[in-house]
C-alpha cells in the first residue's frame, strides 16, 4: 500500500459464483476462494489512508451472459455478495458486466442461446 493514493481499488475479475458456470467456461477461481481474497484485502485494506478513504478495496466484477447460467446463477451471485454484507467485508464498487461476444471467438457459436439467456433476464444484446 506503500506506493498508491488511498481509495484505490483492487479489480477482481469473479465472473460468477456458480460453480457449473465456472467449470464450463475454463474460469479460474470457485465461490470459496474468491470469497478468501476479497475477504483478505478487505480485512488489509480497509484502514484509512491520509485522506480519510480505505487504503484499498476489492472491486468485484460479476459478468452476465455465459454459457450454461440459469436463474440458480444469479442465486449464486446473490448469495456470495450477502455473505460479503453479512461479514462486514468491505468493497469499494460491484460491476455487473454483459458478457460480449465477437467474431470468431468460441462464445461466436452460442451467440444466439446467449441472446435468449440475456432476454429471458431483460437484458439486451
Amino acid at each position: 500500500m506503500k506506493y498508491h493514493t488511498p481509495g484505490d481499488v483492487a479489480a477482481m475479475g469473479i465472473e460468477t459464483a456458480d460453480p457449473r458456470v465456472i467449470r464450463l467456461n475454463n474460469l479460474k477461481v470457485m465461490p470459496d476462494e474468491a470469497y478468501f481474497a476479497v475477504k483478505t484485502i478487505s480485512e488489509l485494506g480497509r484502514a484509512r489512508g491520509w485522506n480519510g478513504m480505505p487504503e484499498l478495496l476489492p472491486g468485484i466484477n460479476f459478468v452476465i451472459g455465459l454459457p450454461g447460467e440459469t436463474r440458480e446463477t444469479f442465486k449464486l451471485n446473490i448469495e456470495f455478495l450477502r455473505r460479503l454484507l453479512n461479514d462486514d467485508v468491505w468493497v469499494r464498487r460491484v460491476n455487473i458486466r454483459q458478457v460480449l461476444v465477437l467474431p470468431p471467438t468460441p462464445l461466436w457459436n452460442q451467440a444466439e442461446d446467449i441472446r435468449q439467456l440475456l432476454r429471458s433476464i431483460g437484458s439486451t444484446f
